[in-house]
């Protein structure tokens, strides 16, 4: 053998090293999305319960059930007159509702998949940006902010289906200005999933995304072709996802955009800018405090120390030359600073799912932090290295521990209460016995009903925590009735509705060829607010009657 021959040269001895991070980043990745995958296999275990939700969650699962259909252009009704921007969330979930044959359990497992999709595209792109200690330090802070989160991230709520995917979003964006042109098209399509979720997360979406635009417009004239390609690309992808939203706002009159706009220009009591900062900094330090079990009295410490080390962070970053962090912390903070001005633009009640993206700014802003931690000059030599190896292990599994049990004993329980009472865990127990009673009542072969849907001050009778109607509604459509409106009073639009106090309402059921289809949004507008305070059926007559 002459020494000239490649065995050993550099390259080779390099290839290890290379293989070994990819490694770890893989491991990190996995570790990330194991409490999503441990929730999702009880929830396969226990056979998908179908259960009944009632409130926000049946308006979900009616749209969804319209997204079955290609029916659906907007997201779900708003009280304040309005549907929220789009329906993308809706139709990512309609797969899996038609395919388990709508069983309502499929749409906690769709949203799992979801979730852990958007945190594992995230870490992906740390780990192709920064390599595998930043996807380990990903890891480490999205597990905590998964155990503070617990059962919500598998709720069939719009928020809460949208809580990941803005942490993609932000992230995405990071690494973007951080000089990953392809990450704004991840940036881009997290955000407009977020916000057609729920109108709560434009903020967070507009100053993300804001930050990447001054940066694409900044250095677009020295962008190399393939940069300028992957920001055109990400326009147009971003275009695309919200044409169904813009083509309602074009054909309707008034189009929702429109909608939106009038509610938001409403005049109201906003909070005081002092307010605004405690606001702020309750919902910053939240993950941390809800993991370590600490009341709200040391939120404004957790929330300066935060800022500060994230600035600590970025300054670091940007004198080591690394990019990636550099701008993952740059768009963290800037969400963080503008928190609470967005705060100050809330009119009327503040309510805590509006401000939940603050609290995913505040944990992805840990991301940075001990990225940085870890990758500082201190901890290349053999000593930092052992710590840095020990630390980075022990605080990984203890994070995903610390989300995996929490995720995990929190579907155990959530099955156990479908198990008791299958309307117990859309927090309505009764609902699937009042359904039952209904359909005995029903004479056999009944193919519709139609509803008077009247304000509900009081409860049902002998439904003491059922009050609304949506559940209802959704829980007929399921059983395979059509479900059609009683006239009552004209809705109101787009504000408040102003229907008749303390009216009873009624199950009628009639000719099924005189069955009207009941729109989602009469279904929305009739019942988000509102319920059913009362039933009657009558079965003897080929046409409706009232008492």
């Amino acid at each position: 053998m002459t020494p000239t021959e490649p065995t050993g040269t550099p390259r080779d001895a390099s290839a290890s090293p290379r293989r070994a991070a990819t490694l770890g980043g893989c491991l990190a990745i996995a570790l990330s999305v194991l409490p999503l995958a441990a929730a999702a296999v009880l929830l396969c275990m226990a056979g998908l319960p179908d259960y009944a939700l009632d409130g926000d969650g049946a308006l979900v699962e009616l749209r969804i059930a319209e997204a079955t259909r290609f029916n659906q252009l907007l997201g779900s009704y708003s009280r304040l007159g309005f549907e929220h921007p789009g329906a993308l969330h809706l139709y990512l979930c309609a797969p899996f509702y038609a395919a388990f044959d709508g069983r309502t359990g499929a749409l906690n497992l769709a949203v799992l998949v979801l979730q852990a999709a958007a945190l594992a595209t995230s870490l992906i792109l740390g780990l192709r940006a920064a390599g595998a200690a930043t996807a380990l330090a990903g890891t480490v802070a999205a597990s905590l902010y998964v155990a503070s989160l617990g059962q919500t991230l598998m709720t069939v709520w719009d928020p809460a289906m949208a809580i990941l995917p803005l942490w993609t979003c932000m992230a995405a964006a990071g690494f973007a200005v951080g000089g990953r042109p392809w990450a704004a098209l991840a940036a881009v399509l997290a955000g407009s999933f977020a916000v057609q979720a729920h109108l709560s997360l434009v903020p967070p979406v507009a100053v993300a995304l804001g930050v990447l635009a001054f940066f694409v417009l900044a250095t677009w004239r020295r962008a190399a072709a393939d940069a300028r390609r992957a920001y055109a690309t990400s326009a147009v992808a971003g275009l695309l996802s919200i044409a169904p939203t813009l083509w309602e706002q074009i054909t309707a009159d008034p189009g929702n955009l429109t909608r939106i706009a009038e509610a938001l220009g409403a005049e109201g009591p906003r909070p005081s800018f002092s307010e605004a900062l405690r606001i702020t900094a309750e919902q910053l330090s939240a993950p941390i405090r809800d993991v370590a079990g600490l009341g709200a009295g040391l939120a404004p410490a957790f929330a300066a120390l935060q800022v500060i080390a994230g600035a600590a962070a970025v300054w670091s970053a940007r004198r080591r030359r690394a990019h990636a962090l550099a701008g993952l912390g740059i768009v963290a903070l800037a969400v963080q600073v503008a928190a609470p001005i967005a705060v100050l633009r809330i009119v009327g009640e503040i309510r805590p799912h509006m401000l939940q993206w603050i609290a995913t700014a505040g944990a992805l802003g840990l991301w940075p932090v001990i990225a940085t931690l870890w990758t500082c000059p201190g901890a290349t030599t053999r000593v930092g290295r052992t710590i840095r190896i020990a630390t980075t292990t022990a605080a990984a599994l203890v994070a995903v521990y610390a989300g995996g049990t929490r995720l995990a004993a929190q579907t155990l329980v959530f099955i156990q209460s479908i198990e008791r009472d299958p309307g117990a865990a859309a927090g309505t127990p009764g609902l699937a016995l009042l359904l039952d009673e209904i359909q005995r009542a029903l004479p056999e072969g009944t193919a519709g009903v139609r509803l008077r849907l009247l304000a509900a001050d009081a409860p049902l009778p002998g439904y003491p925590d059922f009050t609304a109607g949506s559940g209802l509604v959704l829980g007929l459509k399921k059983r395979g009735l059509v479900v059609a409106p009683e006239p009552v009073h004209a809705f109101a639009y787009p504000r408040r509705m102003e229907l008749p106090q303390g009216h009873p309402a009624h199950v009628v059921v009639h000719d099924p060829s005189n069955v009207g289809r009941l729109t989602d949004r009469t279904v929305a507008v009739a019942t988000r607010d509102y319920g059913i305070v009362g039933f009657s059926v009558f079965a003897s007559e080929p046409s409706i009657r009232s008492p």
